[in-house]
């Protein structure tokens, strides 16, 4: 379901950004430092997943566990800590660096290794830590520093674990849903592994082959629920901070920030210089604007702003200058009104131009302003402020759904085949009006009336049946025919702008409430929906989690620092097992990575 769909100006849109990010990717480049500290006392972790990218490959540990997991690495406080937590951690912390080197790497290759000083391409023991020095331990590797982070993870979720029972803070049954979620996910990659070496392997072996003999279901359930309740705690003193801080206050912030907390709307019409190509002494081409053509287009530029007078001469005189050129997209201009950014925050625009973005963010900048902004090395942009800055409205920034995909067929019918014309089903609305149903077809232009008749089938039975998430999810494992059918047709944590428009519109819109169903029709085919729910950005509430922020940390801190959970009983061998178990999972990863470079990726 991965957008394709794009108009011609949406296109056009999207070229244009991605040649003027050019010059601020390379601005970004210059002010990353030589390091990043990977000292994190504040939050822990959340969920981690199976290893890393994907790299490691998949084997059974022929051992039950039973005497690995009656082994204790050490304790904190008063709490034995066992050898299949400790494992978890100490892999949760090496997880986390190869993510995120990994992460930035494929967005800038070569920059992951310098931001964080660390090689993917090398073992961690072999790698020395110089981000900082680390308490007993000299000249310290990587892999040091990934059982150092392990134990203050560990220590921190011990407090936190305090803390709650202090605070009366536990579990709720939406909490343990998430835990439930968490296994099943597990489970289809198990699955998913079984299938890939023609074998069936439980998740307590697929389990050990991330984590060790020590492990199994039941052990990681336990340190999954630890987990949750660390995570919890944390969101509630989140929430108790951020109630302490006023409206006055909040405001205050925003005044402060316009460029990272407000929207604008404005038009925006481009004027490229014409390229001039060249050719250096090895008689290699490429084409840059001249003194001459920049100048022409900025001629351009300024006789199109002395033509605007008001929002709609704007829009004119934007149709007519594509008209003139020749635009196939001019037209597109005035009926998809193409030169409109509506809401538009500082991550939405792209201006190289540091004058125009601090006037588009400007309090002193008021409606029908123009301002002619120069794109080095591209031509100019004539600005037109239509909604001067203002608080980001509410939006939607993901979403969880599920769907149940039936394709369209591969072929095409033949005429034989359209001759036994099958008429096309609707859900009774009447019958099933206590269910919020909201289609989005083209009932009078039906693409394929098997597929949708299908579709129909599909609701229909779930609307006769129990109507819950979990009976929606179990028709999607036998119907769907997309490759989340196993997961019950979930998708989870959707960003916006990564589904195609059908699908997305129906799930990011406002009006969603928790249960509604309906059929979307996309290129793929059609989509039996449930919504399950929605993350909304509320600026103010971003507002207050950011002066937030720095209280959660102290809160962090003093949780990671308190007393009375002092490590004891530490076990030598067993850290030992447990640095060869990650060390065993690194070297797969290493081998993998040095693989994939090998063939040029």
């Amino acid at each position: 379901m991965a957008k394709q769909e794009k108009s011609a100006a949406e296109l056009y849109r999207e070229e244009r950004k991605a040649r003027l990010a050019k010059a601020a990717k390379q601005n970004s480049k210059k002010s990353h430092g030589a390091g990043v500290s990977t000292k994190i006392v504040g939050i822990i972790c959340a969920l981690i997943a199976v290893v890393v990218v994907g790299a490691v490959g998949f084997s059974v540990v022929k051992s039950t566990g039973v005497l690995e997991r009656s082994k204790v690495a050490f304790t904190v406080g008063d709490t034995d800590i066992s050898m299949a937590e400790y494992t978890y951690y100490y892999n949760a912390a090496y997880s986390e660096t190869l993510n995120n080197v990994y992460s930035i790497e494929q967005q800038m290759p070569g920059y992951g290794s310098q931001l964080y000083g660390y090689d993917m391409y090398k073992m961690p023991d072999e790698q020395e830590y110089t981000q900082e020095e680390i308490e007993g331990v000299e000249n310290p590797t990587w892999a040091d520093f990934f059982d150092h982070r392990a134990k203050e993870q560990i220590k921190y979720a011990q407090s936190s674990l305090a803390y709650a029972a202090e605070n009366k803070i536990a579990l709720e049954d939406e909490d343990y849903h998430e835990i439930e979620h968490t296994l099943e996910e597990w489970e289809a990659q198990a699955a998913q592994a079984s299938a890939q070496s023609n074998a069936t392997y439980s998740l307590t072996a697929y389990l050990q082959a991330n984590y060790g003999k020590a492990m199994n279901e039941s052990e990681f359930r336990k340190i999954i629920e630890k987990q949750v309740l660390v995570q919890k705690v944390q969101e509630t003193k989140n929430e108790e901070i951020k109630a302490t801080f006023t409206d006055k206050q909040v405001d205050k912030a925003y005044n402060e920030a316009l460029s990272t907390y407000g929207a604008v709307s404005y038009r925006s019409y481009e004027f490229a210089a014409e390229m001039i190509a060249t050719k250096n002494e090895a008689g290699e081409e490429s084409s840059a604007p001249t003194d001459a053509t920049m100048a022409a287009a900025k001629a351009e530029a300024e006789a199109f702003a002395a033509k605007i007078t008001d929002e709609e001469s704007f829009k004119k005189a934007a149709h007519e200058d594509a008209k003139a050129k020749k635009n196939e997209e001019a037209d597109k201009i005035l009926s998809e009104d193409s030169t409109l950014n509506k809401d538009a925050t500082s991550m939405d625009i792209v201006i190289t131009d540091q004058k125009a973005t601090e006037w588009i963010f400007s309090k002193e900048t008021k409606n029908g302003d123009v301002f002619i902004a120069e794109e080095e090395g591209t031509g100019y942009v004539v600005l037109y402020m239509v909604d001067p800055v203002h608080k980001a409205p509410d939006a939607t920034e993901s979403y969880d759904v599920r769907h149940i995909l039936v394709k369209f067929p591969e072929e095409e019918k033949t005429e034989s085949d359209a001759k036994e014309e099958v008429k096309a089903k609707e859900i009774d609305v009447k019958k099933y009006e206590d269910a919020v149903i909201v289609n989005d077809y083209n009932k009078k232009e039906i693409t394929d009336v098997e597929a949708l008749n299908k579709a129909v089938d599909i609701l229909t039975e779930y609307l006769d049946g129990d109507r819950t998430a979990d009976a929606f999810g179990e028709l999607a494992k036998e119907y769907s025919e997309d490759t989340n059918a196993e997961q019950g047709g979930l998708y989870e944590h959707v960003p916006m702008g990564k589904m195609v428009d059908s699908f997305e519109g129906w799930s990011a819109d406002f009006a969603r409430k928790e249960g509604d169903v309906g059929i979307v029709e996309t290129i793929y085919g059609y989509h039996v929906m449930y919504f399950v729910k929605s993350e909304i950005k509320n600026t103010d509430d971003t507002i207050r989690n950011d002066l937030a922020a720095e209280k959660l940390n102290e809160f962090a801190t003093e949780l990671s620092e308190k007393e009375g959970f002092d490590f004891t009983n530490i076990d030598a061998g067993v850290a030992e097992e447990v640095r060869k178990i990650v060390m065993k999972i690194a070297k797969q990863n290493v081998d993998y990575f040095g693989s994939m470079a090998s063939y040029g990726y």
